[in-house]
């Protein structure tokens, strides 16, 4: 503690504490704490990967049936997709009031893949393939349909 009119006390780095490896320090000081990991599932897990699914299934929607309409998905893929990337990032404890976040993954994980199913027979029976941005489309699409059957295979709940 300094008095008025004299000078500042020695710095004494022994009195400070160490930031944490999660805590960074800024240029003036304060201890601000690292916010660099997004929460949420990652893409390795199988709630990751069924989400990765999730958004490329709207993303081959948006690309290919809204912008370049060369390829329909079903509205109920686009809906189930977009349930899988937005559920994850949500507060746990609101959809823990219906089911546990991992069961709800897994049931829109097999929901995923049992459209992807009919999508691919109704693509075969329609002949959906006869132009090259179509054929992209499907392939992105039933990609995106097995990497949720991969998902929901590894979730265990």
């Amino acid at each position: 503690m300094t008095d008025y009119g004299q000078g500042a006390e020695p710095f004494d780095p022994g009195e400070h504490e160490t930031p944490e490896l999660d805590e960074t320090v800024t240029d003036d000081g304060l201890v601000t704490e690292d916010t660099s990991e997004v929460s949420g599932a990652d893409f390795s897990s199988g709630e990751g990967m069924i989400a990765l699914a999730g958004i490329i299934l709207v993303g081959v929607w948006l690309l290919f049936e809204v912008i370049t309409r060369q390829y329909s998905l079903t509205t109920l893929a686009v809906v189930l997709g977009a349930a899988a990337a937005i559920i994850p990032r949500m507060n746990p404890e609101s959809v823990a009031k219906i089911m546990p976040v991992p069961m709800v993954m897994k049931a829109l994980g097999y929901a995923l893949v049992l459209v992807g199913v009919i999508e691919v027979v109704t693509d075969i029976r329609i002949g959906i393939y006869d132009s090259p941005m179509s054929v992209l489309g499907a392939l992105i699409a039933y990609a995106a349909y097995a990497l949720a059957f991969v998902g929901a295979k590894q979730i265990e709940a």
